[in-house]
């Protein structure tokens, strides 16, 4: 499953994409930085053993509660 979700700000947009590994009850997460224009301004990755533990962080980090996730499969 992998779900996404999208801090808007000035300058920067966050989209967020957490996907769950298949074969294991982690996932990864990854946090690209849009500009203005819409261009990558950075982006990274990070794995947690468990899909809880990203969630969890996510929300610890940037605030994103259950409801503000969009489920993309």
């Amino acid at each position: 499953m992998r779900r996404s979700a999208m801090i808007a700000s000035h300058p920067w947009t966050l989209l967020i994409t957490l996907v769950e590994e298949p074969d294991s009850l982690g996932c990864t997460v990854t946090i690209q930085a849009l500009t203005v224009d819409g261009d990558t301004a950075d982006h990274w990755q990070v794995r947690f053993d468990r899909v809880d533990d990203g969630l969890h962080a996510m929300e610890m980090d940037y605030g994103i509660g259950p409801g503000e996730w969009l489920e993309l499969e």
